[in-house]
């Protein structure tokens, strides 16, 4: 975060001052929001959503991103890897051990749904002013 060292320990303000930066100056996705990330990656890029390219490119995200899905559903899983359950502790200790981790978090995905309206205002703008 904003620099600070694997070694050193991050602040609130380091915090602050990192929200600050991605509100101001970042379009954000979320994985678990995939398509519609980058769908709003595209638009801040200019990248035309009707073009050939485009389509052939989602296209094939598309299908392999299914295919992965479908492979982990046959097995009953997200992914391949065993995922131990914490304790109620367990939990509230990593918790604690990342609570700047996790009100990042939390910043990022209330931002998600911030941008929304200001990213879908900028798609319409660009799509009547090139033409599209």
């Amino acid at each position: 975060m904003a620099g600070i060292r694997a070694k050193d320990n991050a602040t609130e303000a380091d915090l602050r001052l990192v929200q600050r930066v991605i509100r101001r100056y970042f379009v954000v996705g979320l994985t678990n929001r995939m398509e519609e990330s980058i769908e709003r990656f595209n638009t801040a890029l200019g990248i035309n959503h009707d073009h050939y390219r485009y389509k052939t490119c989602m296209s094939y995200f598309n299908k392999n991103s299914t295919k992965s899905s479908a492979a982990a559903s046959a097995v009953g899983k997200e992914n391949y890897n065993p995922h131990p359950k914490p304790t109620k502790e367990e939990y509230e200790l990593l918790a604690n051990m990342n609570t700047l981790d996790i009100k990042l978090y939390d910043f990022v995905t209330k931002l998600f749904y911030e941008q929304k309206e200001a990213v879908e205002e900028y798609q319409k703008s660009i799509t009547s002013w090139n033409g599209w």
